[in-house]
């Protein structure tokens, strides 16, 4: 049985190293700009789609028409996108059961008592409770982290871009 601190902080360690290995798994084999750009496209096409919506007349009609499949295009473009990430990032799922299986070899039944009350009634909690509250709590941290960084990134480039 190993325990580096006690349960509680082991846990807590070991969700921010996995929500790590998953942000870094995901920016290397996720094309966020792409994405992004994707994103904005569509919204600019739904846009002109909801502009164009109230108007009757054959050529509003006929734009509409090809909005509508360009959006289908780029939706199609979208999911294909998405699997591949899916695919690429499928190894990590093996890191997460060999991860679930330490946790559970270890600490089986033990109810874990948190850092903070997050049930009065219930100072501790099971440590796949626990698990999931840190590994979530990680990831949404490490995603806010890795966009700002990214906008800074961005906001900077085209800074460069309009001056040089």
């Amino acid at each position: 049985m190993w325990q580096l601190i006690n349960p509680t902080i082991d846990i807590l360690l070991l969700s921010i190293v996995i929500a790590i290995v998953s942000q870094l798994f995901q920016i290397k084999f996720t094309d966020r700009k792409k994405m992004r750009a994707m994103q904005k496209d569509m919204k600019e096409r739904q846009k002109k789609m909801r502009e164009l919506a109230g108007k009757t007349d054959a050529n509003a009609v006929a734009e509409i028409k090809k909005l509508e499949q360009e959006m289908m295009q780029s939706l199609n473009e979208s999911m294909k996108h998405s699997m591949s990430s899916m695919i690429k990032l499928m190894p990590l799922t093996v890191i997460f059961l060999l991860v679930y299986w330490l946790l559970g070899s270890t600490y089986g039944k033990l109810a874990v008592p948190t850092l903070f009350p997050i049930n009065i009634l219930k100072p501790a909690m099971s440590w796949i409770w626990w698990y999931v509250i840190c590994v979530f709590i990680a990831s949404i941290a490490l995603n806010l982290i890795t966009n700002a960084v990214e906008n800074k990134l961005e906001a900077k480039a085209q800074g460069v871009a309009k001056n040089g």
